[in-house]
């Protein structure tokens, strides 16, 4: 059996030509419009927060860092492949209440006594006495964030415990003193409780009980801020207070706009009166807890301890606590932030960034800056993108569970003792000089996202090449045919047979 069709007419080729050779002219057009749609942008973006810039141990000037954060924080708005949020302090400013956050600070405090606790029970006193130690201070730094004033006096008591125990006398008088003052009619555990450490507690608490309460007037720059007293409320300001007693006591004042005011104070009881004239806002700096902050301003605790953290150099897993308040504080699910380090005659920034569903922490690839920040546009370009990129994959194999970027540490292998030890180094003075090869960081790799568009691109043009040319040949050739002889049957003929 036989099937014969003419498919073509003559007057149909020119129109068919021209129909292939438009589409040819067009598919490049429509690869370089696909290459061009950007990937992950379908969806909700992800929310970043950008923590300022800062280098390790404030070695670079910061002129450098700041103007390469604000150029970062201009680029990473304008890319919009990411939802990049405000800073901390705009942010604050939106917040209503924000006293009542619990510090990252002191989340890692009551970490610490819990596992003080462990150490102790295991009888390992001078480790635990360390640990509560740890705890302590952390609280009394950050009393403003305190709420549950119930752990740091159990805290004080241990720790007071763990020292006797350990062998450090004076120590352990002087926390036993503090819990004492705060807990006056606390009872003891003699199958805990050494009969030492007793006689020490029971002594303070009758010295409290003898000299009696204080009387404590509290004055404010702000009316109707509320007055705490170890934790406890004892009015708003201007407030006397008259049942305060003798001893170490914490002093905490907060507004209606959140501000922080807190002190340790030393109550002199007696019935004698003692003002505290407190001033909110500005002179926030000035109180002992804030010492050490007035860069920041108002900023709270654990933001500024974080940032301490980071201008160190050396940082990972450890500060989860931090990273976690910060995105409770801000909403955001991504925290990304950049520590430059000198190296050589250029400056290198390290982008990292934390997620917040898992806990996980890469640092992106490194970016070099020159000392004249001359190619500061590319290289601002570049972390960007290894930032939104990490944000995107957060790939594994970049993953950090601690990272120290500070430079001494590479520079001491390349100290001259190695010629002393083996002499024959002499005759090969390149392993000398060896570690300072190492500090020359090479140019940053390509982006996977570009590798992968170069790839389309070329088989895109390539694929367009090959057709077009064989669209023109085949014009060239049914131009041609179409000279032939009109006798001839006109177009092509198929014959399938079977």
């Amino acid at each position: 059996m036989m099937y014969r069709r003419n498919r073509f007419s003559r007057h149909a080729r020119p129109t068919l030509l021209l129909g292939v050779l438009l589409g040819m002219c067009l598919l490049p057009s429509m690869l370089a419009a696909q290459e061009a749609a950007p990937e992950g942008v379908q969806g909700p973006r992800p929310k970043v927060f950008l923590i300022p810039t800062d280098s390790v141990r404030a070695e670079i000037t910061p002129i450098v860092t700041e103007r390469v954060g604000e150029s970062l924080r201009e680029r990473l708005r304008a890319d919009g492949r990411i939802e990049l949020l405000g800073s901390f302090r705009d942010i604050q400013r939106q917040l209503e209440g924000g006293g009542q956050h619990s510090s990252a600070t002191i989340a890692e405090a009551e970490r610490l006594y819990t596992s003080g606790i462990g150490l102790l029970t295991a009888g390992d006193n001078q480790r635990a006495a360390e640990t509560f130690q740890r705890s302590v201070d952390l609280m009394e730094q950050n009393i403003g964030d305190l709420h549950n004033f119930d752990v740091l006096a159990d805290a004080l008591v241990n720790l007071a415990l763990a020292y006797f125990q350990a062998g450090f006398d004076l120590d352990s008088r002087k926390y036993m003193h503090k819990y004492a003052h705060l807990r006056p009619a606390a009872k003891f555990d003699a199958a805990k409780f050494p009969k030492g450490v007793i006689e020490i507690a029971t002594d303070e608490q009758d010295r409290v009980q003898k000299a009696g309460n204080g009387k404590l007037v509290v004055n404010a720059n702000v009316a109707g801020a509320a007055v705490f007293i170890d934790g406890v409320a004892k009015g708003e300001t201007p407030v006397t207070i008259e049942d305060v007693g003798f001893g170490t006591h914490y002093l905490v004042v907060r507004d209606k706009r959140g501000g922080t005011w807190s002190e340790e104070i030393r109550v002199r009881g007696r019935g004698r009166e003692q003002v505290m004239d407190v001033k909110l806002g500005e002179g926030q700096a000035a109180a002992p807890v804030a010492a050490g902050r007035a860069a920041d301003g108002e900023l709270p605790a654990f933001y500024t301890d974080l940032r301490e953290v980071l201008r160190t150099g050396k940082f990972g897993v450890e500060q989860q606590p931090y990273l976690r308040e910060v995105v409770g504080r801000t909403g955001g699910q991504f925290v990304a932030w950049v520590v430059m380090v000198r190296e050589g005659s250029n400056y290198v920034a390290a982008p990292f960034v934390y997620r917040a569903s898992d806990g996980l922490i890469v640092q992106a690839t490194k970016i070099k800056f020159n000392m004249e920040l001359s190619n500061l546009r590319a290289g601002v370009n570049q972390l960007s993108d290894a930032i939104i990129i990490a944000v995107e994959q957060m790939p594994m194999d970049q993953a950090i569970s601690v990272v120290d970027l500070n430079p001494a540490k590479s520079e001491q292998p390349a100290v001259a003792v190695a010629p002393k030890a083996d002499p024959a180094t002499k005759a090969r003075p390149a392993v000398v000089r060896q570690p300072g090869e190492d500090e020359v960081i090479p140019p940053p790799k390509v982006m996977p996202s570009e590798s992968r568009s170069d790839t389309w691109t070329y088989v895109g043009w390539g694929s367009a090449a090959v057709l077009i040319g064989g669209a023109i040949a085949g014009s060239i050739y049914l131009l041609a045919a179409s000279g032939d002889d009109p006798s001839k049957p006109v177009g092509f003929e198929a014959e399938v047979s079977w």
